[in-house]
């Protein structure tokens, strides 16, 4: 397995996109994947409604989050990690980049996957409906996501690590107070489970 060469380097983990070249491989040496019928079709009005109910999700979630104050530096120094869940004080003295880096690598990888349901013959030949089907997928999910992270406005737990390496300005950052729920999970759950589901 591909690790961080230098763990104080960003962007040097390779793993994730080995995964995302696995899983092409993968789809495009399935015969019988790539032959099947999807029974999808895209119904007009159907459609339109979907991306234009989603698409208004998505919309009140960002303008939801224009109203975000960010924490002052008096309501971070008086944080207390002892005020806090026995779970998530744990979380509280792991400070990584490298794991937020590898997160967003997963990310990444995670959402380009149903991208190779292009390689496959139906795959390629239904590419518009699919297109369309993951679209109102990510949208659906990017509205309930934003509108959770802005309801909830929870404090991440690396806001109440006093590590000196951990910058003010990061604490004070826009997403300082959008931990819950986590939009990475949300992100890659909704893009493997569209991806199994049509692949299947």
């Amino acid at each position: 397995m591909s690790r961080c060469r230098n763990p104080k380097e960003y962007g040097t983990c390779r793993i994730c996109p080995v995964l995302l070249v696995s899983w092409l491989v993968f789809a495009v040496t399935f015969p019988s994947a790539a032959q099947a019928e999807y029974p999808y079709e895209l119904e007009g009005e159907q459609e339109a409604a979907v991306l234009g109910g989603t698409a208004v999700l998505l919309g009140l979630g960002v303008w939801a989050d224009q109203g975000y104050e960010p924490l002052t530096p008096e309501e971070i120094a008086r944080l207390d990690p002892e005020s806090i869940n026995w779970f998530d004080r744990g979380a509280t003295r792991r400070w990584s980049p490298q794991a937020a880096t590898a997160s967003d690598i997963m990310l990444y990888t995670t959402m380009a996957a149903p991208l190779s349901l292009a390689l496959t013959d139906q795959g390629s030949r239904q590419a518009g409906t699919l297109g369309v089907m993951y679209l109102e997928t990510l949208l659906l999910q990017g509205g309930l996501t934003f509108l959770a992270k802005n309801s909830f406005a929870r404090t991440r737990p690396y806001v109440y690590n006093d590590d000196p390496e951990i910058s003010l300005a990061t604490k004070m950052g826009k997403t300082s107070r959008r931990s819950f729920y986590s939009g990475h999970t949300s992100s890659a759950f909704a893009s493997m489970v569209f991806l199994a589901g049509v692949f299947e």
